[in-house]
């Protein structure tokens, strides 16, 4: 990913939000919103429900949702709505 392109995603995204493509529009939900565990890590359980407190991206350009002060990747997690 280039400068260019960073810096046309860095205009929409933010810690404290994240943008959600559903069927019929794009949706931004605020931190806090709802989680649940779909894939066992670092001591969470499937089926956990959690707050995600901060939307992050990594080095590697991965989302990383920031639960309880603790870093983990999204992918962990389906979003509760």
């Amino acid at each position: 990913m280039g400068k260019d392109e960073l810096s046309q995603i860095s205009r929409y995204i933010n810690s404290r939000s994240l943008l959600v493509i559903t069927p019929k529009k794009v949706v931004r939900l605020f931190c806090p919103f709802p989680v649940e565990v779909i894939i066992e890590a670092g001591g969470l359980q499937a089926g956990e429900r959690l707050q995600v407190s901060k939307v992050l991206m990594s080095q590697e350009y991965r989302l990383v949702y920031i639960i309880d002060n603790t870093p983990y990747y999204y992918g962990l997690f389906r979003i509760v709505v």
